[in-house]
């Protein structure tokens, strides 16, 4: 006789190549970007993303910034003396001392440390060297170790989430079934024009799992607009489709047996709560915002 076998979850997590935004008030940083040339100054184009940098014979380079290595948080040293400073696309001051990255506020004079500070290469000793903002409000840290090798630092600062709505369309999704889109439905708060959403910006990018008797597994998941597809202006609200969700989403999950603690009979499907977060940027200021909303996933019963 088959045993049956329930879909349950297990950690896993899908990488996301293009991380925008974060929860309010935290930073997110990417692993570090280990440069093939040497530079003594960066900057950053706001359009297009490039990053660029003036090596020792003087010229302009742009950075190639693929080869990433381990990261992990630095410690939050002093800010001053300041070596370099960096102002944001809303005004705020940002500054860069040996050790440490902060806000300075130009009415009190005051240094502020950011809440998460930059990743460095796990296990590395060295200094931070220039400081710029690019696209999406991005910011950008040039690191050299004790050794002489050069990083790029890349981090995202925290997304505006009060009055943000989000509402997705089928608000049960089978996954096993037929279909091509999830219709999304951006709400933002007052002050803000769903004009001003960059298109290309548009991503869902956490999808967390809710099941009874376990804690959440959370997916870091990076899914842009559907292709060929524009938003939809209403009133204040911008329509978006993205790619319906399938079985495929969970190809990263194992499966375990009913002993793992989900029943259910074998004709019947498994009903899994997620919260979905959608996050874009404005093209206007590049100020991010981020919002959940609430689904059910339909998991077919799996025979072996």
């Amino acid at each position: 006789m088959k045993r049956l076998f329930f879909l349950t979850l297990i950690v896993a997590t899908v990488i996301s190549m293009h991380p925008l935004l974060v929860s309010a008030g935290e930073w997110l940083w990417m692993d570090p970007a280990l440069l093939a040339v040497k530079v003594g100054t960066i900057g950053a184009n706001p359009v297009t993303g490039d990053v660029y940098g003036i090596d020792e014979a003087g010229n302009i380079v742009i950075l190639d910034l693929s080869d990433t290595v381990t990261g992990a948080e630095a410690s939050a040293g002093s800010m001053t003396p300041v070596k370099d400073l960096a102002v944001g696309p809303l005004g705020a001051v940002y500054a860069m001392g040996d050790f440490g990255i902060g806000k300075w506020d130009p009415t009190t004079y005051v240094y502020t440390p950011i809440t998460q500070q930059p990743k460095v290469p796990e296990g590395a000793a060295g200094t931070y060297k220039g400081i710029t903002m690019g696209r999406f409000a991005k910011m950008y840290v040039l690191f050299e170790t004790t050794g002489g090798s050069q990083y790029i630092l890349r981090g995202f600062p925290p997304a505006i989430t009060d009055g943000v709505v989000i509402k997705i369309s089928p608000g049960t999704i089978n996954l096993a079934a037929k279909g091509n889109w999830l219709t999304c439905t951006i709400t933002l708060p007052q002050g803000y024009s769903p004009k001003d959403i960059d298109p290309e910006s548009i991503r869902i990018t956490k999808i967390e799992l809710n099941l009874p008797g376990m804690d959440p597994i959370v997916l870091d998941v990076d899914i842009p607009v559907a292709s060929g597809t524009s938003p939809v202006l209403s009133g204040t609200k911008a329509i978006v489709k993205f790619p319906r969700f399938d079985m495929s989403l969970l190809e990263n999950i194992g499966l375990a047996s009913a002993a793992s603690g989900l029943s259910r009979s074998a004709s019947s499907k498994l009903t899994i709560g997620a919260t979905v977060t959608v996050e874009a940027s404005l093209k206007t200021t590049g100020e991010g915002f981020s919002g959940t909303v609430e689904i059910k996933l339909q998991v077919p019963a799996i025979k072996f």
